[in-house]
């Protein structure tokens, strides 16, 4: 599953179901520079 943004930065969300592994980026201009933000990690079921 994929989720993108473009409003008023660029964000792409991923969810591999398989792995349940989720990466999440985010990027943008925040004043006045440029700002990238990521995050990565594993899910579990409760």
């Amino acid at each position: 599953m994929t989720c993108k943004s473009n409003l008023l930065n660029i964000r792409s969300l991923n969810l591999d179901l398989k792995t349940l592994k989720i990466t999440d980026s985010i990027s943008g201009n925040k004043g006045f520079g440029h700002y990238i933000e990521n995050f990565e990690g594993q899910c579990q079921i409760k």
